[in-house]
């Protein structure tokens, strides 16, 4: 979300975050209640409704352990037997999905299966990298002394910042984030805020 909040205060927009189920807030910027969409993945279903800015990070999929646990992610076969928190209205590999090997866990927030995980109820948490890390640090930096990340990555996608078609000022607010964008990748932002969440870009 800092590279966001900072992409837009090139353009002099000030960006207000509020915390929802994925699928509401999508909704809802998709009817132009809301302006923008975060950490959105690309798809041609969304595509149909939402306006894509430039990608601004390529994120992993990965795999969120109880500290302590030894498992090691090395392909869907080592997820056999697993218990696994994923959250609704997000969109996942199709291969991920339609495995018969493990059980996928559904809740409304990225956080109730955090929680979950800790007391033993999920065996791991499918969760993006960088939004999971930079939540946890922000909202819950105490939860990072209980988990870990797999090495291995499931998948890896681009982020974007998305608004609905809908929204009569989407192109505007789509070009000043591509243009913030591109301003704070020169002048070096972009590379300390990824480095201050320890994220490679």
């Amino acid at each position: 979300m800092a590279i966001i909040r900072a992409a837009y205060k090139k353009s002099g927009f000030k960006v207000k975050l509020i915390y929802m189920p994925w699928s509401r807030a999508e909704i809802w910027v998709k009817s132009g209640k809301f302006d923008i969409l975060p950490d959105t993945w690309l798809s041609e279903k969304r595509k149909a409704y939402l306006l894509y800015s430039n990608p601004y990070a390529t994120n992993r999929i990965k795999f969120i352990k109880k500290k302590g646990d030894k498992f090691k992610f090395h392909g869907l076969n080592s997820l056999e037997g697993k218990k696994i928190g994923t959250i609704r209205g997000y969109q996942y590999d199709n291969e991920f999905m339609n495995s018969n090997l493990f059980v996928r866990e559904e809740t409304s927030s990225f956080i109730q299966n955090i929680r979950k995980l800790i007391h033993r109820r999920l065996d791991l948490v499918i969760a993006d990298e960088i939004v999971a890390k930079v939540y946890i640090t922000k909202k819950y930096p105490s939860l990072l002394n209980y988990i870990d990340f797999t090495e291995k990555a499931l998948a890896e996608k681009k982020l974007y910042v998305t608004c609905g078609k809908k929204n009569k000022n989407s192109k505007t607010i789509i070009e000043s984030f591509n243009n913030g964008l591109k301003f704070i990748k020169e002048n070096g932002t972009y590379g300390k805020i990824m480095g201050k969440y320890q994220i490679l870009h």
